[in-house]
């Protein structure tokens, strides 16, 4: 199906939906620009010369502003707001209405007290929409990655993709299919109220699409927005309203080299934004909804579109034993993370993490010494939270080349292990070194049972608003560093 510009955030509806004709020699103009974007891109990865990835960039910004002007107006706009439009921007925007009871303040009052963040890792995907006991649902560190968000407007029905190389491309069909199967199934089972939204079950889907990833000179980033957008025009069978493209030359500023020496600190480009989250709330009326203070860029999309910074105990749970999967034997595919609200619903029993380390079930005694796979033994049980995530079980096993990447310095282990060792995030490094030590000090036994075929429940706990925006606004600073931020 045709990637269409919407007419307005609240519409979703295109300017050229209603003429047929039209709307087919559009798509036929786009698909073959895309497609001469595509090979550049491809030309341009096979290429070391920087000139034909900034001439990528120039394509992608004119084939916008021919055919999705307004697509591109939006994108430079957010851009623009990136800033204002943060988690905890958001949430504390929501904390100040609830507080001055303005109007809208009921919605969000509980978002206020306690805030449960479902935080998608490279290689996953998830489908979440009002009901699911989530607030927000959020991705971040896309460097030369891209983050995928895929919303049905009149439910709210979320998906979100942290997609990694152009081979996975194909396994965003899962995702559309997911947000059209809860759409649907939310439109027929609540047609009219407040979850059910304002469309009929009968009418067909339009779906907004949302992208972030890449940045100017990136030649694997500049391939994969290609894909992406090749898929979305060419492949896919659902109508999308594209909303976002923050991508390329479109999401590029410009930090100085860690590389650099101390006499000379030249800058080099780095995406002006990494992450991609949204806000899980009932969708609005149009008609009847008014401005809040926490609105952002919901006027821009008619929905809160996240980005910035992911707050350390937001993004979890199991962050190591998840971004292990890419190292072991894991799915090549996309991920899903499944949730469940209750043992019974995910078919699995639950375990303490701490008891499955401990258990006399593992292959060996498991090293208390390590954090990065072992709970406080006051964290509860996931049969006594409300929202667990699932963990499939999968193999890992400790090889050579594991044991030799353990070795490096910190740079070499950098440029050993990132597409973008340049621009990568502080904990970069610490985050790699986690999975290497959980690589060969655990067997997929500790987590999995014996056979390795049990699934793991962790809990996915909510996290106290004010405990949240305090700690943030203590150690935002110096969390995020003194990095000099130039928009190109």
């Amino acid at each position: 199906m045709p990637l269409l510009s919407p007419s307005s955030p609240s519409s979703g509806t295109s300017l050229i939906e209603n003429v047929s004709m039209e709307v087919t020699s559009h798509s036929h103009r786009l698909e073959k620009d895309i497609n001469v974007l595509f090979r550049t891109a491809l030309h341009a990865k096979r290429s070391p010369r920087p000139l034909l990835s900034a001439s990528f960039g120039q394509l992608l910004v004119d084939i916008l502003k021919h055919h999705l002007p307004a697509l591109l107006e939006r994108t430079r706009k957010f851009a623009n707001q990136a800033s204002c439009n943060t988690l905890i921007g958001h949430l504390s925007a929501a904390c100040s209405a609830s507080h001055e009871n303005k109007v809208g303040a009921e919605e969000i009052k509980g978002r206020c007290r306690r805030a449960r963040c479902l935080y998608i890792m490279q290689h996953e995907w998830a489908v979440i929409g009002p009901g699911d006991k989530i607030d927000y649902i959020v991705s971040d560190d896309a460097t030369t990655c891209h983050l995928v968000g895929i919303r049905e407007p009149c439910t709210g029905v979320v998906g979100l993709a942290h997609v990694d190389a152009v081979e996975v491309v194909p396994d965003l069909v899962a995702v559309e299919d997911a947000v059209q199967k809860e759409s649907m199934l939310r439109s027929e089972s609540h047609a009219g109220n407040a979850l059910g939204g304002f469309r009929r079950p009968t009418e067909p889907l339009t779906l907004d699409l949302f992208l972030v990833g890449g940045y100017e000179g990136d030649s694997e980033g500049g391939l994969l927005t290609a894909a992406i957008l090749q898929h979305f025009q060419s492949t896919s069978v659902h109508k999308y309203n594209l909303q976002l493209a923050l991508v390329s030359s479109l999401n590029t500023c410009t930090l100085p080299s860690v590389f650099s020496s101390p006499s000379m600190t030249p800058s080099v480009p780095a995406p002006l934004c990494r992450s991609l989250g949204f806000v899980i709330e009932p969708p609005r009326n149009p008609a009847a909804a008014a401005p809040s203070k926490a609105s952002g860029s919901c006027d821009l999309f008619g929905a809160h579109v996240l980005t910035g910074d992911v707050p350390e105990s937001l993004r979890g749970p199991m962050r190591t034993l998840r971004a292990l999967r890419l190292w072991g034997r894991g799915s090549r595919r996309l991920v899903q993370v499944r949730l469940a609200h209750s043992p019974g619903e995910a078919g699995v029993a639950a375990f303490d993490q701490e008891e499955i380390a401990n258990s006399s079930r593992c292959s060996r005694p498991q090293p208390k010494s390590c954090p990065s796979f072992s709970c406080p033994p006051s964290a509860p049980s996931a049969s006594n939270s409300e929202v667990s995530i699932v963990i499939n079980p999968f193999r890992f096993r400790c090889s050579e080349d594991i044991k030799a990447l353990a070795c490096l310095e910190d740079e070499a282990l950098k440029l050993e292990t990132s597409t973008s060792p340049a621009i990568e995030s502080p904990s970069f490094v610490s985050d790699i070194r986690a999975v290497l030590k959980m690589n060969q000090t655990a067997f997929p036994e500790d987590f999995f049972g014996p056979r390795v075929s049990q699934p793991l429940l962790v809990p996915l706990h909510a996290v106290e608003a004010a405990t949240l925006l305090t700690a943030e606004s203590k150690g935002g600073e110096e969390r995020r560093g003194n990095r000099r931020i130039n928009v190109t």
